[in-house]
């Protein structure tokens, strides 16, 4: 499940610092899914995107400029992270089945 925070929850959660934030954000890196309710101003980030985008970027980053790695992130993972939260999805739903059939195999070499 998706979990959405703040750029000062992503301080804490992730490691990152602030500036970092914005600046990925202002070069397209970092996508924020929406804006908070509470104040409409904070932008919310799904933390399981922004740990596999920082994780793509640090070993990338000695080859591309931000700005070309924005371009490139923009192109791969969609507005908004359509495509990474799709392939996550996926990926969770796959997860489940193959703990189930796990589950179903370790309960008949019981019986």
């Amino acid at each position: 499940m998706s979990t959405l925070l703040t750029s000062q929850e992503l301080v804490k959660s992730v490691g990152i610092t602030i500036n970092k934030i914005r600046r990925y954000t202002r070069s397209g890196i970092l996508t924020p899914m929406s804006k908070d309710r509470r104040d409409g101003k904070s932008l919310l980030y799904d933390t399981r995107c922004v740990e596999i985008k920082l994780e793509i970027l640090y070993r990338l980053s000695l080859d591309y400029s931000k700005k070309e790695l924005g371009e490139r992130f923009r192109k791969v993972f969609g507005k908004r992270n359509v495509h990474l939260i799709r392939a996550l999805e996926s990926m969770s739903e796959q997860e489940d089945i193959l703990q189930k059939f796990s589950k179903e195999i370790e309960d008949l070499e019981h019986d």
